[in-house]
């Protein structure tokens, strides 16, 4: 990689000046909301000083960094939020658990990373560890290289976002009636609002990556393809990786270590696991709102992954249940499963649908 050669004095002047200009940039964005916002990072930053000189357990710190999302959640604000509050809620998580393993971040890369404009609304997930890497580097971090890959997202991300995601909303979704529950206006509400839920949020992604990407700071690909997931596994691998991989160290992993703690959950682990699973995934629902369709959308989510991970366990017992899933006739099942499931669960998604 062509990276800039840059005077060290430059690099002192240089941070300081892109701290203040995405702070300045994110008051924009959040416009006649920068007070509320404003108060948030208060408490985001006084939750870590108190975690830091360990005045508080590391659980309570992230307790204190969740209510504001969850008093917005459940309504408990009156109907007053602040723009991208689940992300930004989710990267101080992120911070908080990542100084158990080292130094306190300082305060203007935390400052940075809990406001950076490219990824304010809604992602992709930025995680800290590499946050921090890319600032410690920046602007050193720029080069050729770099550039030319953001321009490249750049441009498939306005394609994607301004002409198929426009395209289908203008032309598409108008046209088809939402509430009447016959087969095949049911399928056709289902895929259309899918492939405009992927083009938009894709789109979107894929250019916030490519401004990353451009001012030398790498932001994680957050779709790939997902009509090609083998599984629900592999969906969840290509669809909002992202918070996907988050929501898996953060909340999968911790819950099944804390579930084979307990003898009983540690002699079932299949339990253990489908408990765990289920709960991840349908947290990945409900985190957009306690209303019934994004519970439902949750829990479809859920019991898909449960279903293929209970599968794939009954096929280490049933040797022609391995088999069919290794032919071509089950692997061709698997897939049709997923979509439609994933099909399904953005149709309730949607409100589209019934709920």
């Amino acid at each position: 990689m062509t990276a800039i050669t840059v005077p060290s004095a430059a690099v002192r002047f240089a941070r300081p000046v892109l701290v203040a200009g995405c702070l300045g940039l994110s008051a924009l964005l959040y416009g006649r909301d920068w007070k509320q916002a404003a108060l948030w990072l208060a408490l985001i930053l006084l939750v870590r000083a108190l975690r830091h000189h360990r005045r508080i357990p590391l659980w309570l710190a992230v307790s204190l960094s969740l209510l504001p999302l969850l008093a917005v959640k459940t309504s408990l604000t009156g109907g007053i939020g602040l723009l991208g509050l689940s992300f930004a809620t989710f990267r101080a998580i992120d911070m908080l658990l990542s100084e158990q393993d080292g130094p306190p971040p300082p305060l203007p890369a935390s400052l940075l990373y809990l406001t950076f404009p490219p990824v304010l609304i809604t992602g992709p997930m930025l995680r800290w560890r590499d946050f921090s890497e890319d600032v410690q580097a920046w602007p050193r971090g720029m080069g050729r290289q770099p550039a030319a890959q953001g321009a490249a997202m750049l441009a498939l991300g306005l394609i994607q976002k301004f002409l198929c995601a426009d395209l289908l909303q203008t032309y598409v979704l108008p046209t088809l009636p939402a509430h009447i529950y016959r087969p095949g206006l049911i399928v056709a509400n289902a895929v259309a609002y899918s492939a405009f839920l992927y083009f938009d949020f894709a789109g979107y992604s894929n250019m916030m990556a490519g401004l990353c990407r451009l001012f030398g700071f790498r932001c994680p690909l957050n779709f790939r393809n997902p009509i090609l997931s083998a599984d629900p596994r592999d969906f969840w691998r290509r669809w909002h990786i992202s918070l996907s991989e988050w929501l898996r160290d953060m909340v999968f992993f911790p819950l099944y270590r804390a579930s084979q703690r307990r003898p009983w959950l540690r002699a079932h682990r299949l339990l253990a696991q489908n408990g765990a699973l289920f709960a991840t995934l349908f947290l990945m629902g409900t985190w957009n709102g306690l209303t019934p369709r994004y519970i439902a959308s949750g829990a479809v989510f859920g019991l898909m992954s449960v279903t293929e991970n209970s599968l794939t366990h009954l096929g280490q017992r049933w040797l022609w249940l391995k088999r069919f899933a290794a032919s071509r006739p089950g692997g061709l099942c698997a897939r049709l499963g997923t979509i439609s499931g994933a099909l399904a669960a953005l149709y309730l998604f949607s409100g589209r649908g019934p709920l």
